[in-house]
């Protein structure tokens, strides 16, 4: 995972963890700046959806994220939640 930003808009990742009671990653960005984050976040395999969520981890609304690229949007100087469904993992039996 990456994030392409305009400089000077760039978001800090404070937060990245597996959903407490689901299959997804949720990830947690601080906006320090004064302005608006114009970002995106670059994931090679792309998830399968995205949604932004609260500090619970309650989904709210469906990001769109296609290309494996989904543009985040945060206010200034506060605190943004999203959450990736995760593809499944292909087992190898060695």
């Amino acid at each position: 995972m990456s994030v392409e930003a305009v400089p000077g808009t760039a978001p800090v990742l404070s937060a990245c963890k597996l959903a407490d009671d689901r299959r997804s990653a949720v990830l947690r960005f601080f906006n320090p700046s004064d302005v608006l984050t114009d970002a995106a976040l670059v994931l090679p395999r792309g998830p399968i959806s995205a949604y932004s969520a609260d500090l619970l981890e309650r989904r709210g609304e469906r990001l769109a994220a296609s290309g494996g690229r989904m543009p985040i949007g945060i206010a200034p100087r506060k605190i943004a939640t999203f959450e990736l469904v995760l593809p499944e993992r292909e087992r190898t039996d060695d």
